[in-house]
């Protein structure tokens, strides 16, 4: 009985389809777009807790708590992004954002240096992008730093 609870997610006990799902996501990713981040913020909530594994959702509520410079809230999201998919770019990337934001130069540096020294031929022309934009971030910040 037990085990069966465990695969059991709120999306199933609230008996959305994912259809439905889909359209609460599409609705915070358009109040995101939108510059309503507390509203979005309203809608990801709920479905991270749906679906605790959909990184999608966890990076929309990530990027509305930065948006409203909410940085450690940003930085737990984002944190589950990396834990759940270890080869996504671009939660790291938003990672060293919140750090500098904070004043927090160094971890900063740590966060990029996961990206960095991506090979770029297996990447989407979107996480290529976020790598180049990551080694001259890391290149401002480092240089600054020596200064």
């Amino acid at each position: 009985m037990n085990a069966v609870l465990h695969q059991v997610s709120l999306k199933d006990l609230c008996k959305l389809s994912d259809e439905e799902t889909e359209t609460l996501y599409s609705s915070a990713y358009t109040l995101y777009n939108y510059g309503k981040y507390q509203d979005a913020i309203n809608i990801f909530t709920p479905l991270t807790h749906m679906n605790l594994k959909e990184t999608k959702y966890w990076m929309g509520l990530g990027a509305c708590h930065q948006m409203l410079k909410q940085y450690d809230d940003a930085l737990r999201a984002y944190a589950l992004v990396i834990m759940l998919d270890v080869n996504n770019i671009q939660a790291p990337f938003h990672v060293a954002e919140c750090h500098i934001a904070k004043g927090d130069i160094e971890q900063a540096k740590v966060a990029l240096s996961y990206i960095v020294d991506e090979p770029l031929e297996n990447l989407s022309d979107q996480d290529k992008e976020v790598v180049k934009r990551g080694k001259s971030l890391l290149e401002v910040i480092s240089t600054k730093d020596n200064k």
